[in-house]
């Protein structure tokens, strides 16, 4: 997201356990990044992209937000 005051989709994610993948723009960023609770990426194709795969090749790192999704 370019611009995204809260991230409502962001709690939802984290609620059912799964990591987020978030641009620098969205409210909760700082939040995600603080709790280790995704990745948080420019506003740009390819730092996405990093971040998504970097996610998508790490079970142990998505199992680790799994749980700490759990407390957030």
């Amino acid at each position: 997201s370019h611009s995204e005051n809260f991230g409502m989709v962001v709690i939802e994610a984290l609620a059912a356990g799964l990591p987020c993948a978030v641009s620098e723009k969205v409210g909760l960023a700082e939040a995600v990044q603080r709790h280790r609770l995704g990745r948080v990426s420019p506003v740009a194709p390819a730092p996405l992209a990093a971040v998504l795969d970097d996610l998508l090749a790490d079970e142990a790192a998505r199992a680790d937000i799994a749980r700490r999704a759990e407390g957030a």
